[in-house]
């Protein structure tokens, strides 16, 4: 049958059907006249109510001509034939199946016969039979692209999109100017996710049916994908901006087309833009939490990029009032979860602490498996003034008996490991004792090392361990687990610092070595050369030294 992916549309099976309605009327009169009931008389009746699209009562009118013409009648199988067309018109795939059957097990190339037994098959979700019913027409006519496009979506329904693919993409040949056809074709691709081609697909829908706007927001989607995969990116993004304006257009009060178009916005770093659609999201349907939740993370990324901080700025204040008006719409835990982590972080951002500890103390007593939300409230905790590390170990501590997943533990390893150091130093400098400073740093190794455990290639877990044995005066060690970070994360500003400054600790252990202010040196300046915040360091060292 003829229909988009999720709705039926009835045509008919085939214009080879026009022709057989204007034979099948000269057909019948060489019916025996001795009967009862006259056949050609119900089926005249039929003719009539089946252009009037009464089937259910032409069946009943052609069910009383079959019973009064012997089987053996060359018109029988006409009958039967009509049967099988009026009974799929009518939806009544049951009552077509066994006409029809009957018919091509008679006449096995007949093209309309065979076509609309395998609508029937289709209509009864009998879809391996209506496959093989529609490549015996193939067989026959391989010229129409119905049979092709009908194949292809039952392909598609069973999950076999290649084979989809396939038949979608003859039928678009055979008939280039359906928008149906290039849609459904798209749909399939974009389950291969061959976004690129699924663009190209949807874009031939929209030249095919340019007032659809649902068309463009598929192509729209498709192009944002192939973005995001990192496929010939600046066509994509172009293509993706040029789809949504299309659809907004055409319907500017679409909501599916103001989030995604948002979407795509972020991920284009183009946050005002973003903004604006997600405002007018929240303008067209003010309860639905997606609208809210994406506005606040936009503004929320507007702020980090502009590097505005003010808590009681006007757009600050929106954008905890979107967080809160998400959580508050969310329907799903996920939801709820997502809206509460990203109030938190931005409470963070604004060095509200106390305002963030309670976000996510909550976020850890109602979601007890969530990482990120144990290893925020820790790191929340250490950045108080004065640190509460005693608080920040306790909720790693419990995070570490909640949550299961060994990713999840390792990242909360890495955070106590920090928490550790953290603590290390800061005793130092109130004057505990050493012993009491090497016992924090060993615990911190500990830690780093169950994160490495976990990721071998975990840069901030090799990056805190090497800190952290530098701290210890453990300089081989350090410098090894500094130049591994580096080596897996390219341009890691702080880990060249602190390698720096490693070499620096070790030719002031033996200064003789003489080549560890030079590789000092170099250290420092790719610190600076990756992050201009370090110069002060370089700076520093350089006065010091004199090179």
């Amino acid at each position: 049958m003829r229909y988009h992916f999720g709705s039926a549309l009835k045509r008919l099976s085939s214009p080879l059907l026009c022709l057989f309605l204007l034979t099948a009327l000269s057909v019948l009169p060489a019916l025996a006249q001795d009967n009862e009931v006259d056949p050609k008389e119900h089926f005249d009746k039929a003719l009539k109510l089946s252009d009037s699209k009464e089937y259910a009562k032409a069946l009943d009118e052609l069910n009383i001509a079959r019973k009064a013409t012997p089987k053996g009648e060359k018109d029988y199988l006409t009958i039967l034939k009509w049967i099988g067309y009026v009974a799929v018109q009518a939806g009544r795939y049951n009552d077509a199946l066994e006409p029809l059957q009957t018919l091509t097990s008679e006449t096995k190339d007949d093209f309309e016969a065979l076509l609309n037994l395998a609508n029937a098959y289709e209509g009864l979700k009998k879809d391996d039979e209506a496959i093989a019913t529609y490549k015996k027409v193939i067989a026959i006519n391989d010229k129409l692209p119905d049979p092709y496009f009908n194949i292809g979506n039952l392909y598609f329904h069973q999950k076999q999109y290649p084979q989809a693919i396939t038949n979608l993409k003859k039928a678009g040949v055979l008939n280039p100017k359906d928008p149906a056809v290039f849609q459904n074709l798209g749909h399939a691709l974009m389950m291969q996710k061959s976004f690129a081609e699924a663009a190209e697909a949807y874009g031939h829908a929209t030249k095919n049916d340019p007032t659809n706007s649902k068309l463009f927001l598929y192509q729209g989607n498709a192009s944002l994908l192939q973005m995001r995969k990192g496929d010939n990116i600046a066509t994509a993004k172009t293509n993706c901006k040029n789809a949504y304006a299309s659809a907004l257009k055409l319907n500017a009060k679409s909501l599916d087309v103001r989030l995604r178009y948002g979407e795509a916005l972020m991920d284009m770093k183009e946050y005002e833009e973003a903004i604006t659609q997600f405002r007018a999201a929240t303008t067209l349907d003010a309860n639905r939490y997606e609208g809210h939740y994406n506005l606040a993370q936009a503004l929320a990324a507007q702020q980090k990029e502009e590097k505005k901080s003010d808590p009681d700025s006007s757009i600050a204040k929106e954008t905890l009032k979107e967080f809160k008006k998400a959580v508050e719409l969310a329907s799903k835990a996920e939801e709820i979860r997502d809206a509460l982590l990203g109030q938190g972080l931005f409470e963070a951002a604004r060095k509200q602490y106390p305002e963030a500890e309670k976000t996510f103390a909550r976020l850890t007593s109602e979601y007890p498996q969530h990482t990120d939300a144990w290893v925020n409230l820790g790191f929340i905790r250490l950045k108080q003034d004065p640190p509460n590390h005693d608080g920040a170990i306790e909720a790693g501590e419990a995070g570490l008996k909640k949550v299961t997943e060994k990713a999840g533990q390792a990242k909360i390893q890495r955070m106590l490991g920090a928490v550790y150091t953290a603590k290390a130093t800061t005793n130092l400098t109130i004057g505990n004792t050493k012993r009491a400073q090497i016992a924090f740093l060993d615990k911190a190794q500990l830690a780093f090392k169950e994160a490495i455990a976990a990721n071998p290639n975990d840069a901030e877990a090799l990056h805190g361990i090497g800190l952290a044995a530098s701290w210890a005066g453990k300089l081989d060690e350090a410098i090894d687990y500094l130049k591994r970070a580096i080596e897996i994360r390219k341009g890691y500003a702080e880990a060249h610092n602190d390698l720096g400054v490693a070499y620096t600790l070790k030719f002031n252990s033996d200064r003789t070595r003489k080549e560890y202010i030079q590789l000092a040196f170099e250290s420092l300046k790719k610190a600076v050369k990756y992050d201009p915040l370090y110069q002060e360091n370089l700076t520093a060292f350089k006065k010091e030294t004199g090179l």
